[in-house]
């Protein structure tokens, strides 16, 4: 038969249980702050914009087709717009957005730049997408969860003092990456890598098909 306790030995008893209830509360406060440390301080959330038809889910990093085929249209028209004269404008604007290119793209374009700087010279350029067209979920081929392939057609303007040289229809083949950049220096964490093919002029009859 067990001795009964006394009051100290129960005193002592509830002291050590106490102890181990801190000790585990220590252990796991510990733990939290740890996964606090290692959280990052900023997510990224990408949301179509347009809601109102269905809900939408979205998962954190995960970009949604819409978001892609916006940057890529936007970026491009600022990209290919040269206001006065594209022997400047061109190499400038070329320089500010490059955080918005991969570094094997801007070095492909300021080479073909370089290379051809007698077609820049004394001209203006700019590019919009054809009236009817917008963000179509065929426009946009998801190669990998960082890789994606946008297509869209666009009016390509070019002049030289006001004379227009270059009033053509031209498709262009956008390749599109995710981006690791911070937000600081890329907002949207996308990046344009150039074309998966070489941009062409559409026909006529294309035209016409695209246009309906």
């Amino acid at each position: 038969m067990s001795k009964p306790l006394s009051v100290l030995d129960l005193l002592k008893q509830d002291i050590r249980y106490r102890d181990r209830i801190i000790i585990a509360f220590a252990v796991i406060a510990t733990l939290m702050a740890a996964a606090l440390v290692r959280m990052p301080s900023q997510i990224s959330i990408y949301h179509p914009p347009d809601l109102s038809q269905k809900g939408q889910i979205s998962k954190i990093g995960e970009v949604p087709p819409s978001t892609v085929y916006s940057f890529s249209v936007i970026f491009l028209e600022r990209l290919m717009y040269c206001k006065d004269n594209c022997g400047d404008d061109y190499p400038a604007t070329l320089n500010g957005v490059k955080t918005y290119l991969t570094p094997a793209c801007f070095t492909q374009l300021k080479d073909h730049y370089q290379k051809n700087i007698g077609l820049y010279q004394n001209r203006t350029r700019s590019i919009q997408p054809l009236d009817n067209v917008g963000f179509d979920f065929h426009k946009v081929e998801q190669i990998d969860n960082k890789t994606w392939h946008v297509t869209e057609h666009f009016l390509l303007d070019e002049r030289i003092r006001g004379t227009a040289i270059r009033e053509i229809y031209m498709k262009y083949p956008m390749k599109i990456i995710k981006s690791n950049l911070t937000t600081a220096l890329n907002p949207y964490q996308l990046q344009m890598d150039c074309f998966y093919a070489d941009p062409t002029r559409i026909s006529a009859d294309d035209l016409e098909k695209i246009k309906k």
